[in-house]
């Protein structure tokens, strides 16, 4: 890539990678880029780019403005890495010689993804993510669905820069909460170095599946040595989770206030993560549920499976029952 570059409604479907930008300076922009299957939807193609495929990928990159970009059906949406002929942004006095991203990504979006966004090494001055919708989950009806368990967001221990989520949307199995999903699946899974630094704030958390039983893992899985921070935020889940929140016992600081829940709020702490309120690095409170607001109702498995059928029919599967497309057709008429 040449620097200062600007991709603009490009819309396709890459099979590996999509679009992979390093060694820019500022500002390059990418917007209104739309990576679907458009060209194929061979079962053999689409489990590849499940397992392989990657949308976009981002090394050391200065200012970059990303706007209105999706992703659909890839193992990764937007992954963030350290360029390899460049030292980590986190050394001592790297500072802007240094190989990874910082910039703002707005109303981006990945679907059906293992996992939207890849967090290998951001910079220091960080990326902003707003208005984003993200969603990362298994469709056993899928052909490209991995044994691997899905998380939105994950973190490498080698990550030591900041990422901030603002006014996003999360989803997952409660697109199908019907099915039976791994119970590994995760909002976040940060697993960072100290310097990480990662938020959440005024953002939505939809998780129908899943969400409790033996083995179950949180929502949001803060394993890291990072600063972390989850601020009113919203969660809704079909079932008590083992955890919405746990903080884990390498944390060096967390804050979990002020979020909303329509069942019990559930924040587990780490031994490093005391119950006193003025602990000085570890802040949970304020943390409430809606007490007039029900859990979410799964729809009945046959609703779920009448609605993919249906859909499969429609694009001339045959082996989809007849009534299945006579209520997609009814459905979708009276919408």
């Amino acid at each position: 890539m040449t620097a200062r570059f600007f991709i603009s409604r490009v819309y396709g479907q890459p099979l590996h990678r999509g679009v992979d930008t390093s060694n820019m300076y500022d500002i390059s922009r990418i917007e209104d880029v739309h990576f679907y299957s458009y060209w194929s939807e061979d079962d053999t193609l689409e489990a590849f780019m499940r397992a392989n495929g990657t949308a976009f990928a981002f090394g050391r990159n200065d200012w970059i403005y990303v706007k209105n970009t999706y992703s659909w059906s890839y193992h990764t949406g937007y992954r963030f890495y350290n360029q390899t002929d460049l030292p980590h942004s986190a050394e001592p006095g790297r500072g802007w010689t240094g190989g990874c991203t910082n910039g703002q990504f707005v109303g981006i979006g990945a679907d059906f993804n293992v996992h939207p966004i890849a967090l290998e090494c951001v910079s220091n001055t960080g990326v902003v993510f707003t208005n984003a919708l993200l969603t990362a989950f298994q469709n056993p009806g899928h052909p490209g669905s991995t044994a691997e368990a899905p998380a939105h967001v994950v973190s490498s221990p080698e990550n030591e820069g900041s990422a901030t989520f603002l006014n996003s949307n999360f989803w997952g199995p409660g697109a199908f909460p019907a099915q039976e999903i791994a119970p590994e699946h995760r909002i976040a899974h940060l697993r960072g170095g100290p310097a990480e630094t990662v938020s959440f704030q005024s953002c939505s958390f939809l998780q129908c599946n899943n969400t409790g039983g033996e083995g179950a893992a949180p929502l949001i899985d803060l394993e890291g040595r990072g600063s972390y921070t989850v601020s009113g935020n919203f969660f809704k889940t079909t079932r008590d989770p083992e955890a919405h929140v746990a903080v884990g016992d390498a944390v060096g600081s967390a804050v979990v206030v002020g979020n909303s829940f329509n069942r019990s709020p559930r924040v587990v702490r780490g031994r490093g993560c005391g119950e006193e309120d003025d602990d000085t690095h570890c802040f949970v409170n304020g943390n409430v549920y809606n007490r007039h607001q029900p859990p979410l109702a799964a729809p009945s498995r046959d609703r779920v499976w009448h609605a993919f059928t249906a859909a499969a029919a429609m694009a001339g599967d045959t082996a989809a029952r007849p009534d299945d497309v006579a209520d997609w057709r009814r459905r979708t008429a009276n919408a």
